[in-house]
């Protein structure tokens, strides 16, 4: 049930987060007084009042549904959890590759390549634009090679773990990390239009989901005990997506909407209030 004063799209928000996710949401939470969202949080810290528990089980049930984006079951998203989802993606990477004999150097992938390396010159310094002009010169340089085409263990070999094109999507630099990420969805792009149709689908699902796991990696490096902050995923996923305002982002998306509207602490309403509130529970 809403709570008086509730509007429609915190309602459907809420019902959302229960029906689709799972996801408990509480009828003061729903509320559109901050004050009582705020009396909420509060009484729900309080000893014996359930709320400790309450509040852990909807972080669980977060954590699952994030999990779930990227292909994985998990009430908590460790580093362990992270480790073995990126292994399974890449298992499917290389399937496809494996049944793909080739992947030609098509007029897409030069423009993508073209384009990431003209996009980040207009923002880049010098030195962040090195290593990126470096992995494209030998990304290209592995088609000439091969007569304008790659093999699928020559893409293996660019994308696979520890490799300079990995590296760069792990840089601390976030500047880099987004064009190494253009760099890697050029030729992702031309492994999916080369694939054989069967293996195609199988691709896609994958793309997606290592899109996720790669969206939510800074969160969970910050996260201790494997509980993503339900305040900072909307930054990354407006980041890593760019039309959420618009619909995209899919899950993600939506999981970020609703831990920014239930899940994440409300502003503090002062100290006289909070004491208020205090001094009501002691009665």
């Amino acid at each position: 049930p809403a709570a008086e004063g509730t509007s429609p799209d915190v309602a459907r928000l809420a019902q959302l987060a229960r029906d689709k996710y799972n996801i408990p949401v509480g009828p003061g939470q729903m509320s559109d007084n901050g004050m009582v969202r705020f009396a909420d949080s509060v009484v729900n810290k309080m000893p014996m009042s359930g709320g400790t528990a309450s509040s852990a089980a909807q972080q669980g049930a977060f954590n699952r549904a994030v999990a779930n984006t990227f292909g994985a079951t998990a009430d908590k998203i460790t580093p362990d959890v992270m480790a073995s989802a990126k292994t399974r993606l890449g298992n499917v990477f290389d399937s496809v590759a494996d049944r793909t004999p080739a992947i030609p150097y098509d007029p897409a992938i030069e423009d993508s390549l073209i384009k990431t390396i003209d996009d980040a010159n207009q923002v880049l310094t010098p030195s962040e634009i090195a290593p990126l002009k470096n992995q494209v010169d030998a990304i290209v340089g592995k088609f000439g090679q091969g007569n304008s085409a790659i093999s699928g263990d020559v893409y293996q070999a660019l994308t696979r773990k520890g490799k300079p094109l990995d590296r760069l999507l792990s840089s601390d630099n976030p500047n880099i990390q987004f064009y190494a990420g253009q760099i890697r969805n050029a030729l992702d792009d031309a492994l999916e239009r080369a694939a054989p149709a069967d293996a195609r689908a199988d691709l896609q699902k994958a793309r997606a989901q290592y899109k996720a796991m790669k969206t939510i990696e800074p969160l969970v490096a910050k996260a201790p005990t494997g509980d993503v902050s339900p305040a900072l995923l909307m930054g990354r996923v407006n980041s890593s997506y760019g039309d959420t305002a618009y619909g995209g982002g899919g899950d993600l998306a939506e999981l970020a909407r609703i831990g920014q509207q239930f899940l994440k602490a409300p502003p503090s309403s002062g100290t006289a209030e909070r004491l208020a509130i205090m001094e009501l529970g002691k009665k």
